[in-house]
């Protein structure tokens, strides 16, 4: 778990994230829409890219409060496999490793 706080990244609170594919791509979106207007496919991508930013971050989150509730009953190996799961979200460039609900 070292490994994912050496790399760039930025503070959400307590929730240390790493920027996706989907982040580098609204950005560019938005710059492109300080030009010129969107057209309607970069409007459904950039929708796309909405979507999928808020599955990562309530992912993210469902993750961390989980192994709050483990670290509160000591229940450590439930603790340490939440872990892997953040770091497996966190490693992935896409965020494709979302649980579908």
């Amino acid at each position: 778990m070292g490994n994912r706080y050496r790399r760039t990244n930025y503070l959400w609170g307590d929730l240390t994230m790493i920027m996706k594919s989907f982040h580098t791509r609204m950005a560019e979106i938005c710059t492109v829409n300080k030009t010129r207007e969107l057209r309607h496919d970069e409007i459904e991508e950039l929708d796309h890219c909405l979507q999928q930013n808020a599955n990562y971050i309530w992912e993210m989150l469902r993750l961390k409060n989980l192994s709050l509730m483990a670290s509160m009953i000591n229940d450590t190996e439930w603790q340490h496999e939440l872990c892997r799961e953040i770091d497996e979200l966190a490693d992935d460039p896409h965020a494709s490793k979302i649980k579908k609900p």
